[in-house]
């Protein structure tokens, strides 16, 4: 049977921020992401679940820099992308 675990937990260090981070490093997050979360939160506390989860996402909301994400800038190759090479 696994396990499910979580890289937002509490770190090993008793800081408040999430544990899957470096020290000193920041939880950047798109405004997407972030709105994803909280749409959780919020249907978890809607139905007034008492879980851990609920304390999860608390403490991921508190840490989050939101930021836009990047154009795609028109000479760069991305994961995923279709390439057409004219020559």
């Amino acid at each position: 049977m696994l396990k499910k675990t979580s890289i937002f937990r509490n770190a090993a260090d008793g800081s408040d921020r999430p544990s899957g981070l470096p020290p000193g490093a920041t939880n950047y997050i798109t405004a997407r992401g972030a709105k994803r979360l909280r749409d959780e939160l919020q249907k978890l506390r809607a139905v007034n679940a008492n879980s851990e989860r609920i304390a999860e996402l608390e403490q991921i909301l508190a840490s989050i820099h939101v930021v836009d994400p990047p154009d795609p800038a028109s000479n760069s190759v991305t994961f995923g992308a279709t390439v057409t090479v004219k020559g």
